[in-house]
């Protein structure tokens, strides 16, 4: 592991591989066909040039770009500053997304300047993906930084799912979703859910859970749709919002 860690700290390396990602990623757009369904209020959404945050598992990452059903362009998606972040924002940016590189939930980790970057972005009326599971899990349960991001720019939070008929689970905690070509896939859009208007821990805990129990729910229902084992969400640790002070 050590030796493949240093081995990514090569930007030409790192380089390659986005590219690669990249490439297979607009072949699976290209020869797999996608079936979207989507509650009234969310299809009012992606219809107009009013911006949401999209909340989905950090295992489908793979199955997002394929999938997207409205311009790849107005999507900005919110990555870590680990290695594996770097790797994939380099890989969104060539499919021409914007990518936003920082933590949601912590200051110390380009927090501060996430939100305020995304807030500006949000108000153009784009699209902010966050997988409110990643990057360590557990698997399907929402940590409060998608919470954060919403309530800063103002917008509500929209939790989708997808999943693929032809397609491989790794065996990683997150059971990340390997796409293969020519095949099915669905995806699920949930009702839209506001950001909470209060800063209240009892506030900012009841839109996590709501956003949680879609999430769950849509992926499950996602992954019967297409004949895949259902994701079974990981432990519950009590990850929670924080009630913030403003500085």
């Amino acid at each position: 592991m050590a030796g493949k860690r240093r081995a990514l700290d090569r930007p030409w390396l790192r380089g390659l591989l986005a590219w690669a990602i990249s490439c297979y990623l607009r072949f699976l757009r290209l020869t797999t066909c996608w079936q979207w369904e989507a509650p009234e209020e969310t299809e009012r959404l992606l219809a107009s040039r009013q911006g949401f945050v999209g909340c989905f598992s950090h295992g489908r990452i793979a199955l997002t770009y394929p999938a997207w059903p409205v311009p790849v362009e107005r999507l900005t998606v919110l990555t870590s500053s680990h290695r594996d972040g770097i790797l994939l924002a380099k890989a969104v940016e060539r499919l021409g997304a914007r990518v936003i590189s920082g933590s949601g939930t912590s200051p110390s980790q380009g927090g501060k300047e996430a939100l305020a970057a995304l807030s500006a972005i949000a108000a153009e009326g784009d699209v902010i993906g966050i997988t409110p599971d990643g990057p360590k899990g557990p698997v399907l349960r929402v940590k409060g930084g998608c919470i954060r991001v919403a309530q800063a720019a103002n917008i509500p939070l929209v939790p989708f799912a997808l999943a693929l008929r032809r397609s491989s689970n790794l065996k990683t905690w997150d059971r990340f979703v390997f796409p293969w070509p020519f095949s099915r896939g669905v995806l699920l859009f949930g009702a839209p859910v506001p950001a909470p208007k209060e800063r209240s821990l009892a506030a900012l805990e009841a839109t996590r859970r709501a956003v949680e129990d879609s999430l769950i729910a849509l992926t499950q229902a996602a992954d019967r749709r297409c004949g895949r084992p259902t994701l079974e969400p990981g432990e519950d640790i009590g990850r929670r919002p924080k009630s913030r002070r403003k500085d």
